[in-house]
């Protein structure tokens, strides 16, 4: 019998978890910039804690940048 759900690869792009470093290098902007924009209440990056450590999905990354468009 065969499975037809789709599995998530850990190696998926969509799925793989970004350090704010890694975030920050995607997103072009500083380090400072992600750190500010995980702890500020609005616009506020969207983030995974585990533990102590705190970790990025790109499609977090790419809502939280389609969010920020400006409406004309």
């Amino acid at each position: 019998m065969t499975s037809t759900a789709t599995s998530v690869q850990p190696n998926d792009d969509e799925s793989r978890l970004m350090t704010p470093r890694e975030a920050a290098a995607f997103l072009g902007f500083s380090l400072f910039y992600i750190h500010d924009h995980i702890s500020r209440n609005e616009p506020r990056i969207p983030f995974i804690k585990i533990g102590q450590r705190v970790r990025f999905q790109r499609k977090d990354l790419l809502a939280f940048i389609e969010a920020q468009k400006a409406k004309s």
